[in-house]
C-alpha cells in the first residue's frame, strides 16, 4: 500500500533505532537506495541491524539523519508491535527510495511503496488477542492476588526499614521514628466481616503505603485527566549537594508557582504536577525535578519556557514535553525518591545508600508532593489519606474472624492460632539473594 511521509529514509532508521520492540519480534526492513538494496534487521531491543557493506553503502550521513524525529516512528511501531502477540513473528518492509530523498527534510512528500509478508488471518487473530489482554488487564485484581502483591512489597519494606533504623540509631537521624513506623506498618491484619483491616505508616520509604498513595492518585486524578489534551512535562535542574538540597527544592516550588501564575495570565491553565527527588551515588548529588501532566500542548510549552526563563542555569535538552500515554502517566504516579539507585562502578546494580535515603527523607517532610491546580476535584484529594482502608480478605468469608501477623522469615502473614498463611507468595531465590544483598549491604 502507499504511503505518504518525509524524508522516508531517514524516518525508518530513526523509527528503527530509536523504539524499543519488545518481546520476541523479529523484523526486517529492506530499502532500496538507489537501485542498491539494503538489507537490514530490527532486533528485539528495537536496535537497527545493518551489515558492514550496507553502512558503507548509507555512508556518513547516517549518523547525521538520525537527529531528525519525524512522525513515522509512531506508525512504524504500530505496525510492527501487531506481530508480538505470537512466538517469534516476522514481518518484512520494503522501501523504494530515491536518492535526493535521503538526508534531507523536504516540504514536499515521497511515496513509500510497504509490503508485509504476514498473512492477514494471522494478524486479525493477534489484534483479537491484544483485545482480550487489554480487558483483562482493564479487571480488577482478585483480592488474592492483592495480598500475593503487598505480601511482596511488604517483605522489601521490611528490609529497607531494619537498615535505615540501623543507620537513624549510628548517626541520630530526626527520622529514626518514621523508619521504626515503615518497619511495623501493615505488621497486623484483622480480619472481620470478609475484610482485612490494618495500620498504615504512610512513610516516605514503605513501599506498601507507596504503591496504595500512587493508586489512589491514579484512581482521583485519571477521570478529570482523560477529558484533557493531556502532556508530559518534566522540568530539572543542575543536581545539588545535600547541604542546600532543602533550600533548592523551596526554590523550585517557588519558581514552578510564579511560572503558573504568569502562564495563567495569558492561556487557561490545568494541571498536575509531582516533586521527585533522586541520588546519583557516582557524584554524590541530589536530583530535584518535577514531572506534571499539563492540558494542551501551548501550555506545557510554555511551561517550559516559563522555567527556562528563572532557572537559567538548567539545561534546555533536559526540560522535556511529550504526549501523554500509560507509560508517562505512571511517570507522575510514581515513587516521589528512589530508594534504591545504581552506581555506574558498581556494574549498574541497585544499591542501598541509607544515608541519601535520609537526606531525601529529611528535606521532603512535610512536603506536599503532589499539587493540582486549574481546576477542582469531586472532593478534596490527599495522598495521606488512607489509613484503616479494608481490602477484601482472599476467602471471602464474612463469618471469619482471625488476626494475621506478619513473619519476615516466611515472607507471609500468619494466624497463630491455625498456622494457616494467609498470601500464596513465595520470594523466588533471586529475590532473596536482592534482599540479602540489601540486608548486608
Amino acid at each position: 500500500m502507499g504511503l505518504k511521509y518525509d524524508s522516508p529514509l531517514v524516518v525508518c532508521l530513526a523509527a528503527a533505532t530509536r523504539r524499543r520492540i519488545r518481546g520476541s519480534l523479529e523484523c526486517k526492513v529492506n530499502i532500496t537506495l538507489s537501485g542498491s538494496l539494503v538489507k537490514t534487521s530490527v532486533n528485539e531491543k528495537g536496535s537497527l541491524v545493518l551489515l558492514r557493506e550496507e553502512q558503507n553503502l548509507i555512508g556518513g550521513n547516517f549518523g547525521k539523519s538520525l537527529a531528525s524525529i519525524p512522525s513515522f516512528e509512531c506508525e512504524f511501531n504500530k505496525k510492527a508491535l501487531l506481530d508480538q502477540t505470537t512466538p517469534k513473528p516476522s514481518l518484512t518492509h520494503t522501501f523504494e527510495i530515491s536518492e535526493n530523498s535521503f538526508g534531507k527534510s523536504s516540504k514536499n512528500h515521497s511515496v513509500v511503496s510497504e509490503s508485509e509478508e504476514k498473512n492477514s488471518d494471522r494478524c486479525d487473530n493477534n489484534k483479537n488477542i491484544e483485545k482480550r489482554r487489554e480487558g483483562e488487564k482493564g479487571t480488577k485484581p482478585s483480592p488474592q492476588k492483592i495480598i500475593d502483591k503487598r505480601a511482596k512489597r511488604k517483605g522489601f519494606s521490611a528490609v529497607l526499614a531494619k537498615k535505615m533504623i540501623q543507620y537513624g540509631e549510628e548517626n541520630d537521624s530526626p527520622m529514626l521514628k518514621t523508619y521504626y513506623n515503615a518497619l511495623s506498618c501493615c505488621d497486623t491484619l484483622i480480619q472481620e466481616d470478609g475484610k482485612l483491616v490494618t495500620q498504615h505508616c504512610k512513610s516516605r520509604i514503605c513501599v506498601v503505603c507507596g504503591a496504595i498513595r500512587t493508586a489512589k492518585a491514579i484512581d482521583m486524578y485519571l477521570p478529570e485527566i482523560k477529558k484533557w489534551d493531556p502532556y508530559l512535562v518534566t522540568l530539572t535542574i543542575p543536581n545539588v549537594k545535600e547541604d542546600v538540597l532543602s533550600e533548592t527544592l523551596d526554590e523550585m516550588l517557588d519558581n514552578y508557582r510564579n511560572a503558573q501564575r504568569s502562564i495563567k495570565r495569558r492561556l487557561p491553565f490545568k494541571g498536575i504536577r509531582k516533586l521527585e527527588v533522586t541520588y546519583n551515588p557516582k557524584f554524590n548529588d541530589y536530583h530535584g525535578h518535577f514531572h506534571s501532566i499539563v492540558d494542551g500542548l501551548a501550555q506545557a510549552q510554555m511551561l517550559r519556557e516559563e522555567w527556562m526563563i528563572r532557572n537559567p542555569n538548567a539545561k534546555a535538552i533536559a526540560q522535556d514535553v511529550r504526549r501523554c500515554d500509560k507509560k508517562t502517566l505512571k511517570e507522575v504516579f510514581k515513587y516521589s525518591m528512589k530508594i534504591l539507585s545504581s552506581d555506574e562502578d558498581e556494574s549498574s546494580d541497585l544499591q542501598l545508600y541509607p544515608h541519601a535515603v535520609d537526606v531525601i527523607v529529611r528535606a521532603l517532610h512535610r512536603r506536599r508532593t503532589y499539587q493540582s491546580f486549574g481546576f477542582r476535584l469531586p472532593k478534596k484529594f490527599d495522598e495521606d489519606d488512607f489509613d484503616g482502608q479494608a481490602i477484601q480478605a482472599p476467602d471471602g468469608n464474612v463469618e471469619t474472624v482471625a488476626v494475621w501477623n506478619w513473619i519476615q522469615d516466611v515472607h507471609n502473614w500468619v494466624n497463630k492460632e491455625t498456622g494457616e498463611l494467609l498470601s500464596n507468595y513465595k520470594p523466588s531465590k533471586r529475590r532473596l539473594k536482592f534482599l540479602k544483598k540489601i540486608d548486608s549491604s
